[in-house]
């Protein structure tokens, strides 16, 4: 993300990763109480982590644990 912040090739997307939001799964649910995840730009879920996004969502996943950075600069760079 760095790469494509040095070209200036910012994408167009809500990018969600992380083990720490796997934790809070049950925050982004349709049903809790406080909301959901609310974005006009497209969801990108990156890693096993978030691969509840793809189910809960209508987004894309990068695949992988870890996932290769060349993945993430690949597919930001095509969106973008």
């Amino acid at each position: 993300m760095r790469r494509s912040q040095k070209e200036r090739q910012s994408p167009h997307c809500t990018i969600l990763m992380g083990q720490r939001l796997r934790e809070r799964e049950n925050e982004f649910a349709s049903n809790f109480k406080y909301g959901t995840v609310k974005s006009a730009k497209p969801l990108i879920s990156i890693g096993q982590c978030c691969s509840w996004v793809v189910n809960s969502y209508s987004s894309e996943q990068i695949k992988g644990c870890p996932v290769r950075a060349e993945d993430i600069y690949r597919y930001l760079r095509m969106i973008s």
